[in-house]
């Protein structure tokens, strides 16, 4: 019978509970540790035109906002988005840098801080 690799009672918790929210809270550095990719969004938009009549006029200003909505649903908010999480990290890894033992919840994002 061969041995498995796993550790299936490892915990990264530091025993401490967020004074928010009550969820466990893991360490800033394991935290980081973790790469992730900012930027994605929920589509729960439906995407379909169906335009509700048959105006020439009603037809073209429906399309223009359709495609306005398009743009700025699959563009400019996921560009937001992953500018805003990028900045997030690099000021989490600047609190991580002036204080090493730093506690995250990883619920609701509060943090402990602590040298």
């Amino acid at each position: 019978m061969s041995q498995s690799n796993y550790k299936l009672d490892y915990d990264d918790s530091t025993g401490k509970d967020c004074p928010k929210c009550q969820h466990s809270m893991v360490m800033l550095r394991d935290y980081l540790s973790i790469e992730v990719n900012e930027g994605y969004t929920a589509d729960d938009d439906d995407d379909s035109f169906r335009p509700r009549s048959f105006r020439p006029l009603s037809i073209i200003v429906r399309g223009i906002a359709h495609l306005t909505n398009q743009f700025f649903k699959n563009t400019v908010a996921p560009a937001a988005a992953k500018r805003a999480g990028d900045k997030r990290r690099i000021e989490l890894k600047e609190t991580l840098r002036v204080f090493p033992n730093t506690l995250i919840c990883s619920h609701c994002k509060f943090l402990i801080r602590d040298k």
